[in-house]
């Protein structure tokens, strides 16, 4: 069996190999990341000048503008739901975002025309149902139903306020001369996608999904001065990471210069991350009476949405996931679904019933005894294989 397992898994895995060399001209990496990024990259427009930022700027894009998807739930609920979900929402945005490029300049003005992120006091007089997301000063997660907070906020966040009625106060800030869009990558993936003869979950479409989803992630990515590796004995050169960790004798580690790479370049991931953010919460706005939950690409009312531009193709555009399904809303990423679909974060869902979800309506809050597999490297430095934790 395991023979037939690694044979089936070599054939996947060249079919890839040539999906991947005849649509980016390079060859299959260890992840799809890596793929992407580096395709990404070759499809900048060529009169876009990309710089990796440092100082301040670094600090605030890698700190309090680096933040996830919008997750929200408005109450807790049981009956019927529509759901939606934004077709391949991170590519999309690529293509549909004022993205920022040349040099950044420091300012104490709002440059509303370009691609910029400023310190501002919000506040918004008629409190809001649907709360805006944002990291405080002290780079701590908060939602604002429109109490006065101040913080670092994109462009992309200040216009999407200032539409819903909010006050937006600009004390300082930084804004890039120019801007793109990769639009031309994004319409090629697309159109792939759509009119492959296996459909678009056949293998190309499959991949062509991999790629326009995780091609900016390592926009974000940041390198540590420190290099690790396992040894039974201590290599050359390393020096044990943490002498006072029993656990951790076999783990040592070396400093290391890391250097920029050139597609170190924070301020996409945050710019294409904050505009998908803006476009569910904008979504949620429109009928927010009937608002129920959302959670980075998706949302949920009690009532179909007329709202939403509906294509079951195009990139950025809403697809009907679910059409007056039973759902039994929890909170921020617990809930139940007559369709099957269960999320409880921390728990493991396939031992949780409808029954459970109905309790925990009730204020029971289901307990699991739960046996863990440690990672691999906790587990080769000496710790347990499995550890028990009741959550």
């Amino acid at each position: 069996y395991a023979e037939r397992d690694s044979e089936g898994l070599y054939h996947a895995m060249k079919k890839v190999e040539t999906i991947i060399h005849d649509l980016t001209d390079r060859e299959l990496k260890p992840t799809v990341g890596n793929i992407a990024i580096h395709y990404f990259m070759d499809n900048v427009p060529k009169d876009v000048s990309l710089k990796t930022p440092h100082g301040r700027v670094a600090e605030l894009l890698h700190g309090p503008l680096k933040r996830g998807g919008y997750c929200w739930a408005a109450k807790q609920y049981q009956g019927p739901a529509w759901k939606y979900d934004i077709n391949q929402a991170y590519a999309a945005a690529m293509r549909d975002a004022k993205l920022p490029c040349g040099d950044v300049v420091h300012t104490n003005d709002y440059e509303n025309d370009k691609p910029g992120i400023y310190s501002v006091v919000i506040q918004r007089k008629r409190k809001t149902k649907v709360p805006f997301y944002y990291k405080d000063v002290d780079g701590i997660g908060k939602f604002t139903t429109g109490l006065k907070s101040k913080c670092w906020l994109t462009t992309i966040e200040i216009e999407h306020l200032k539409q819903d009625g909010w006050n937006v106060e600009v004390i300082t800030g930084y804004y890039w001369a120019e801007s793109f869009n990769m639009e031309r990558f994004v319409n090629k993936l697309e159109k792939l996608r759509s009119t492959d003869k296996d459909g678009p979950s056949g293998p190309l479409g499959t991949m062509v999904k991999a790629l326009g989803n995780n091609a900016y992630g390592k926009t974000l990515e940041q390198l540590w001065d420190n290099e690790f590796i396992l040894a039974k004995e201590k290599p050359e050169g390393y020096e044990l990471f943490d002498s006072f960790d029993p656990h951790a004798k076999y783990i040592f580690a070396r400093e290391r210069k890391s250097f920029d790479k050139k597609y170190h370049l924070p301020q996409i991931g945050a710019f294409i991350t904050a505009h998908v953010r803006c476009v569910v919460r904008e979504a949620a706005v429109y009928d927010e009476d009937n608002f129920l939950y959302a959670d980075t690409d998706c949302i949920a009312f009690s009532r179909k949405a007329r709202h939403l531009h509906l294509d079951p193709i195009r990139y950025g555009s809403w697809k009907v996931e679910n059409a007056g399904d039973t759902f039994i809303i929890i909170g921020k990423k617990a809930y139940w679904c007559e369709d099957g679909t269960t999320k409880a974060k921390g728990m493991m869902v396939k031992h949780l019933s409808k029954q459970h979800y109905v309790d925990w309506l009730k204020g029971i809050i289901p307990e699991q005894d739960q046996l863990q597999r440690q990672n691999i490297l906790k587990f080769l430095s000496g710790r347990a294989m499995f550890n028990t934790l009741k959550r």
